[in-house]
């Protein structure tokens, strides 16, 4: 077996003799040999997952066809790194925030209603205040669809880690209809030159790091306490609400707690 994992030959020199010394047909074989090898004789998972995106990668470079690049995937490794994320990100979410004042829960809420879809151009505070209350990551901002479905309950598709599957349950911190206006406004300027798209998520990391030191992901959280806050008045309710405004599947124990929060002294609105 070719050794990748203390190599004699880097890895990019072992994908060159499978791609252009071996016959076509011994190809996938081979590179589903290498990527078994590569899971089994790594140290860790976030390891094994590293280098077999760096397999990818080098695939990609070399121009080859994408059933080949796919090979370098494996859905039982990427599902449990990403329920590990989830567990870790909802463990940060259920422990108490520090919130600034400019965020705290009623002020959101006012800034939102003085908010006039179609009048003026938004701002960055103003789609962080948005992204609170859809409890959104920065690049939904410009995927998220909104609509009403079957039975009358609104829906959304166009999440960044489910795009593709099936439109999920949506409530927001207001209005869903209002939430769903001024969505549409700032996609619609986006698209027209506001910000590039690509760079959503780039403009909110570096505005909320300078004014609040705060991260996105925080933000996020902080809507989901929100709208749990909003539709329940059961600890087991709120748990339940924050799961489901976080896009988070597991099941429910009454137990289970949702977000606490302390906010911040008074500071002026950053803009």
């Amino acid at each position: 077996m070719l050794n990748i994992i203390a190599p004699r030959i880097p890895m990019i020199g072992i994908v060159r003799i499978i791609l252009y010394e071996m016959p076509p047909e011994y190809r996938e074989p081979k590179l589903r040999s290498l990527v078994q090898q590569i899971i089994e004789e790594s140290d860790t998972e976030i390891l094994a997952a590293s280098r077999l995106q760096y397999l990818r990668q080098i695939l990609a470079d070399y121009g080859m066809d994408k059933s080949l690049i796919n090979i370098a995937k494996n859905a039982d490794l990427t599902k449990k790194l990403n329920n590990r994320s989830t567990e870790r990100f909802y463990q940060r979410a259920t422990q108490e925030q520090i919130i600034p004042a400019d965020f705290a829960k009623q002020r959101v809420i006012d800034r939102l209603a003085t908010y006039i879809p179609n009048q003026g151009k938004p701002t960055l505070p103003m789609i962080a205040d948005v992204m609170i209350a859809g409890s959104m990551r920065p690049s939904e901002i410009t995927t998220l669809y909104i609509f009403l479905g079957p039975d009358c309950k609104y829906l959304a598709e166009g999440y960044a880690k489910s795009r593709g599957a099936a439109p999920r349950p949506f409530i927001s911190l207001i209005d869903t209809v209002d939430f769903r206006s001024l969505l549409t406004w700032i996609q619609r300027e986006i698209e027209a030159g506001l910000f590039r798209t690509s760079d959503m998520s780039y403009l909110m990391r570096k505005w909320l790091k300078k004014h609040y030191n705060m991260s996105p992901r925080q933000l996020r959280a902080i809507g989901s306490i929100y709208i749990a806050e909003n539709t329940s008045n059961s600890m087991a309710g709120r748990a339940i609400t924050q799961r489901i405004a976080l896009r988070h599947k597991r099941s429910m124990v009454a137990s289970e707690c949702y977000g606490t929060y302390t906010t911040q002294p008074e500071t002026q609105d950053k803009q």
